[in-house]
């Protein structure tokens, strides 16, 4: 409208003047057209800055939405603190994992849950939060209105407005379970399964942290082991050993905790940590556990007794590691077994040394064994009617390099003790059945016997390894006796009956050695298929001088021929024991009188007069 009145022409009187009677149209059309478009402006000004207003207040009402939603629908406790620590809120979650509902809230005091010590730092925390201006994250335990126990891990979230702290948001995860399988998993990594006593792992551990330590002067590491276990364990089966062990155990902890570290190694071992000698001694703790054992432990309806032998090895003297200690302590703990009375032992230098010596010892062995360096000498045994060759003990030697031959005493005891006495009893007896067999062969059919040690007698392999030997060789089973002790059948007597039996059944002779030193001759006579008795040296040696000595061996003669036996006697050295043994009835003798154990040519040469081949 305005555009088209400044577009039209107007013309006035000439008389008519502009200035003085009316306004400049074209000025007018200008402001009026610059007003409009300021309104304009404003309009579209507000339209859009209201759009906006609107969008920020969807957002917000989406994002207060979503919050209350997370609240809502969170697994985890969310709890809604004020500034000074009240609680303002709680999700459902929270409402759960504390047991208590948001119109009780007003009415709770937080030390309801923590308890004053916990809920104090608990405070520490948050306060923390108020100094560092961020999120503290910590674990903690509360106890529920219900009186249930839950373990948490709480995260204070700090919230700020306008650089204000406005509330703070407390993350609550419960971790109860994630604890406790945490925990189950540290008492199987770090404690023994049977007594609960801390394991090797947790007993090294420990002893590694003491040895960092400066001061190594006053540590001592005592090894423990108890004696007869295996004989407690065997005859009373492996329950009642468990439960033992357990006796043991919570006796020992009685005596060593108020002064050192105990735990169980495995088995029948334990070893202690005593840091520091102030409050006792390692040998005065020692003599307190040896005390303690000496009162019998009753398990189940048995009152079982036992002692301990203890290694006790000190730093600095005896190592500063772990290893070092422990392998000392040990030593020193196997030197005690052999003591009677003091059944505590410290390490010495002189026992490690010989400590090392065995271990080259039984290297050796090992090699003569994989070498076959082992060679039979026999001692003959002989009629005491007519002075005939009635047989041969196989007695086994160490033939070394240099052509030095080494005894029994030398080896045997290292080769029970390392297990290899079973190799090498195998090996004993394929000699004695390859030489019984050679004598058969030439027309000599001369019995010979061997000894069984403990541990082969109590392996399962004795009887097939006997017959494999037997067919190996094809040798008539009467020309091979097998001799076993007395003590060594005492542990189980029913399965000493049926190896007994069953060996007889192959044929061979069983003969009762050392007869006489042990606790129950009698019943092995009566109970044992054996064939002979073979009467201890400990006996021979006294005959002729001592009455009693005379009387006991005229007794296990008759005895003997009453129960249709074939008696011998060890150990005869003079002519005054062969003429009283032969004068009682004695079947037998073996001994020095008649000759030593000499080679297999010889016997050839002196007894069996066979003609040796020039070499």
């Amino acid at each position: 409208h305005y555009v088209g009145l400044e577009a039209a022409n107007f013309y006035m009187a000439q008389y008519h003047n502009p200035l003085m009677n009316g306004l400049d149209t074209s000025a007018l059309s200008i402001v009026i057209a610059i007003g409009t478009l300021c309104v304009q402006t404003i309009l579209i000004f507000g339209i859009v800055t209201e759009r906006k207003f609107i969008k920020q207040e969807t957002e917000l009402k989406g994002n207060d939405y979503r919050l209350r939603s997370l609240l809502t629908y969170s697994i985890d406790a969310i709890l809604t603190l004020t500034v000074d620590g009240r609680i303002r809120s709680l999700n459902p979650a929270g409402e759960a994992l504390f047991q208590v509902k948001r119109d009780q809230l007003s009415r709770i005091d937080p030390i309801d849950f923590f308890g004053e010590k916990e809920l104090e730092r608990v405070r520490e925390y948050f306060l923390t939060v108020h100094k560092t201006r961020q999120a503290v994250s910590f674990n903690t335990s509360i106890v529920t209105l219900d009186n249930e126990v839950s373990e948490l891990n709480v995260t204070f979230v700090p919230i700020y407005l306008n650089e204000k702290l406005d509330r703070v948001y407390a993350m609550t995860k419960d971790i109860t379970r994630q604890q406790k399988a945490e925990r189950k998993t540290h008492q199987m990594a770090y404690y023994d399964a049977l007594t609960s006593l801390p394991n090797r792992r947790s007993f090294v551990e420990h002893l590694e942290d003491h040895l960092k330590s400066d001061k190594l002067a006053d540590l001592a590491v005592m090894m423990l082991d108890l004696d007869r276990f295996k004989v407690i364990n065997d005859a009373l089966g492996h329950s009642t050993g468990d439960l033992f062990l357990c006796a043991v155990a919570g006796r020992l902890e009685s005596v060593v905790s108020p002064y050192g570290f105990l735990a169980r190694l495995g088995g029948d071992e334990f070893v202690i940590v005593l840091n520091g000698f102030k409050d006792i001694y390692p040998d005065a703790l020692a003599n307190q556990i040896i005390e303690a054992f000496e009162k019998p432990f009753r398990v189940g309806s048995h009152n079982l007794s036992t002692s301990a032998s203890i290694g006790i090895a000190v730093t600095p003297a005896d190592g500063s590691d772990v290893e070092s200690l422990m392998k000392r302590a040990d030593i020193a703990m196997y030197s005690a077994k052999g003591r009677n009375r003091q059944k505590y032992q410290f390490y010495s230098t002189a026992m490690g040394q010989k400590s090392e010596s065995r271990l080259v010892e039984e290297s050796s062995l090992r090699t003569a064994l994989i070498n076959q360096d082992f060679i039979l000498h026999y001692q003959p045994q002989v009629k005491c009617e007519d002075g005939a060759l009635s047989g041969v003990e196989a007695l086994v030697r160490w033939q070394m390099n240099e052509g030095e031959l080494r005894y029994p005493g030398d080896f045997i005891s290292l080769a029970e003790e390392t297990g290899l006495i079973v190799e090498l009893g195998s090996q004993v007896l394929a000699m004695a059945c390859e030489q019984a067999k050679k004598w058969s062969d030439q027309g000599h059919s001369l019995r010979i016997s061997v000894n069984l040690s403990p541990k082969q007698f109590q392996s399962d392999e004795l009887i097939t390894t006997v017959k494999e030997m037997l067919d190996r060789y094809e040798l008539d089973p009467e020309l091979l006796e097998l001799e076993v002790t007395e003590s060594m059948t005492m542990e189980n007597s029913t399965r000493s009956s049926w190896m007994i039996t069953s060996l007889r059944d192959l044929g061979v002779s069983i003969s009762i050695d050392d007869f006489g030193t042990g606790h129950s001759s009698l019943s092995y006579l009566k109970d044992f298929s054996i064939n002979q008795v073979k009467i201890d040296k400990s006996f021979i040696d006294e005959l002729t001088r001592n009455v009693k000595s005379d009387q006991i061996t005229s007794a296990i003669i008759a005895m003997s021929k009453q129960l249709k036996l074939h008696v011998i006697a060890e150990g005869v050295e003079t002519a005054e024991q062969a003429e009283f043994l032969s004068q009682k009835g004695c079947d037998s003798i073996q001994g020095y009188y008649y000759s030593k154990p000499v080679s297999s040519n010889q016997i050839e040469e002196n007894y069996l007069m066979i003609d040796q081949e020039p070499a």
